[in-house]
Formats: C-alpha cells, structure tokens, sequence
C-alpha cells in the first residue's frame, strides 16, 4: 500500500522549483470517477546527509535551496545547477549554501544570469569532484571585491574560462586558485584587470597555481591549446604586461624554431642547400691554402 512510503511530487530542472520535494501527507482514496495521473516519485535512501536534513531525500533532486535570491538544486547526475538572480554576501556567511553536499558535485552549471555580491570568499571551494564549470561567463563579478579562495582546492578541476569577467573592483584575489592541482589552462579577457588587488602577497596580480622552476604557463597566442606559440612564461597573470590571452600549463624549456617552410620538402632542400653552401666555403678554404703552400 502507498500510505506506508514516503513519495514527494516530481520535477525536473530549475521547475523542480515549482514543485515540493518534501515529504507531503497525501490522501489516497479509491473510487471508480478518478483517473488523473499525478507525478509522484518514491523517495530515495542515501548513504551521507547532512543532519539537519531527514532521514532521506528525493530521488529528483539530492539537495536544493536558495542563495541570496537565486535557486540552485543538484540532480542526480551530481551536476549543481544555478537559475537567475543575484547570490548572497559571503561576507556573512563561513561555508558556502552547498558544502555538506561537496562530495556529490561533480560539475556546475549556471542556466540564467546570475549578479555577485560583493564578496565570493571560498564561494566554491573545496569541490574536490568538480571536473567542469559551465556558464561561467554568466556571472556578473563587476561589483565583487573578495575573491579570497573562491575556487581554492577544486583539486578535479582541469579549465577556467575567465574571459567573460569584468574584476575592476576585486582588491581581494588571494589563494583564489590555490590548491587547484588539476588545472592545466586558464583563460583571461580584456576585462579581467588585476592593478587594483591590494593582498600582500598577491598585490597587482592574480597567483597561478601548478607552475615551477621549469613548468609555467604560456599564452596560446596563434598556436593551439595543445600547441601554445606564444612568447609569456608567467607563474602569475598581471593585466597591463600580460596580454588577455588563454595560459596552457606547459615545461617552460627553448626549442629551436625552424623557419615556416610551408612543407618538409622545402625544409629539406633548404638544410641541403646549407650544406653545399657550407662545404663549398670549406672547399674554397682549403683550395687557397694549397696554393699558398705551393
């Protein structure tokens, strides 16, 4: 019988909002008039929650709530998805509206435009199973100024697009990437401008993370992300010396660089014409000191 399970009404996507994953009290009644089909879907047991949650949680949407004014849930494929509006001030808060479900992440989506407040400090820090964020450039950061650890220690985390960023009033941009041990590219606009971070240790420019005595980051320039030509090394993206470009992280060692050809045979009679050059001048060389020695 259904009046022993617990079943919630079912939604999908950001209208999972129009509906209620709460437990709900529904009568069941059986006549022979009532046919309606109602989308109901039995809750589903989980091995980890948080305590202030129930006991278990709907199958439709793991966990779900609302940051500042905009409406986020996580769906079963572990994605944290974002609607519209305008997120709430870290500044008064210590951990972000989703951490006791950091473990279930494993990608972030932002489906409408979404305004920063002024501070994102560790706003997405710590998702350890995060391998890709989508719709970054939907977030409006032009009023933000604390960036502290924003994305600190995302250690899946491969890319970053920041090309759609407007940061002229960020003065905070300390630890923002650090611990981010997967990340291999990174991308800056224009728009993303770094002379007015005040933070000590980071003062006038953002730190890049993964970079040593000979691994750095070098703009792609007009080569290819696996195949970046440009001519900055950087361990640290400083806009006004540095050109707003893609940074792929790659071993920082000169190669030799052979002029375009066009095509290896070209390159190939053009190192053989060298070389008769070059044992035509050695044969004149020891031409003439022969006949010196005579």
């Amino acid at each position: 019988m259904l009046k022993d399970i617990p079943y919630v009404y079912a939604g999908e996507g950001i209208s999972a909002f129009n509906y209620t994953p709460d437990p709900l009290s529904v009568t069941l009644t059986v006549d022979n008039t009532d046919n309606k089909v109602i989308p109901m879907k039995k809750i589903a047991e989980v091995t980890k929650l948080p305590t202030a949650m129930p006991e278990a949680i709907p199958e439709t949407t793991p966990a779900k709530g609302i940051f500042g004014d905009v409406e986020w849930y996580i769906d079963l494929g572990g994605t944290l998805h974002f609607g519209e509006g305008t997120f709430g001030d870290m500044k008064t808060l210590t951990e972000s509206p989703w951490k006791d479900y950091n473990d279930l992440i494993k990608t972030i989506s932002f489906e409408g435009s979404v305004k920063a407040n002024t501070s994102m400090s560790h706003l997405f820090a710590n998702l350890t199973n995060v391998t890709a964020i989508s719709g970054l450039a939907k977030i409006d950061v032009s009023a933000t100024e604390n960036m502290n650890g924003t994305f600190s220690n995302m250690t899946s985390l491969p890319v970053l697009d920041f090309s759609g960023w407007q940061t002229p009033n960020v003065t905070n941009m300390l630890n923002m990437l650090s611990g981010d041990t997967s990340l291999k590219e990174v991308t800056f606009g224009s728009s993303f401008v770094t002379p007015q971070v005040t933070t000590a240790e980071t003062a006038g420019q953002l730190e890049l993370p993964n970079d040593t005595g000979v691994i750095k980051w070098q703009n792609v320039a007009e080569g290819t992300v696996t195949e970046p030509l440009g001519e900055e090394f950087i361990g640290a993206y400083k806009s006004g010396t540095n050109v707003p470009d893609t940074y792929e992280l790659v071993n920082d060692t000169v190669t030799p660089n052979f002029p375009n050809t066009g095509s290896n045979l070209r390159l190939i009679a053009l190192i053989s014409a060298s070389g008769m050059i070059l044992f035509g001048l050695l044969g004149a060389s020891w031409y003439k000191r022969r006949q010196n020695m005579k």
